[in-house]
């Protein structure tokens, strides 16, 4: 067995992190340079529905949603022996391929799917967050606990208020939207801190030739 690599699956944390962050700034700087949105406050969605940015929108929200994918897996087979880890995985799974919808389909091109994708991402993404922290309530104060207990808690209490007032208030919707977002950002990165989390090591199968 020959290793041709190996990967610290911190990185691949990091980088999803990095990469939605990154999408969203870039997107929501380009909306309010074309003068498609306002500076205070736009719905994220709303800085991808015209061009430039719906392009960098839909690349790297896709990417991302698979990199959140990717992430799910990764904290499930750190911590697969802890309670609720099956049913975490599956919210994440949920959650990723939700927020990929959302990338491809735009609020103006079909607002129906939009709008119910949106919310599924936030409602499994939230429930998720909440899930893991029971999983660490065992466990003795940390960093890492008191990362994802604030970023829960927040994440919940935004997100229920989201949930009232999505398509009712434009005024609070998009600063529930936009501190939902980045609480559940701050979650995904609440992983790094982790000290089981292994190196992914990529190996391929060969015999060497002989002369």
């Amino acid at each position: 067995m020959t290793k041709l690599g190996q990967v610290n699956a911190l990185q691949i944390l990091h980088f999803a992190v990095f990469e939605i962050f990154l999408t969203i700034l870039v997107c929501y700087v380009l909306a309010v340079a074309f003068g498609h949105v306002p500076i205070w406050l736009p719905m994220i969605s709303d800085c991808a529905v015209k061009s430039p940015e719906k392009y960098f929108f839909r690349i790297g929200v896709v990417f991302g949603a698979s990199l959140i994918g990717i992430q799910s897996f990764i904290v499930y087979y750190a911590n697969k022996d802890k309670q609720y880890s099956f049913f975490e995985l599956l919210l994440a799974l949920i959650g990723s391929v939700s927020v990929g919808i959302v990338g491809v389909v735009n609020e103006e091109e079909n607002p129906p799917i939009h709008l119910t994708f949106a919310l599924i991402f936030f409602l499994c993404y939230d429930l998720y967050m909440v899930l893991s922290l029971l999983a660490y309530c065992i466990k003795k104060p940390s960093i890492l606990f008191s990362l994802k207990t604030v970023c829960t808690i927040v994440g919940a209490i935004v997100g229920i208020r989201l949930i009232i007032v999505y398509a009712k208030s434009e005024a609070v919707e998009p600063v529930c939207e936009w501190i939902n977002a980045f609480a559940i950002m701050g979650f995904i990165w609440s992983y790094m801190l982790m000290d089981d989390i292994e190196i992914i090591e990529v190996k391929v199968e060969g015999k060497r030739k002989t002369q």
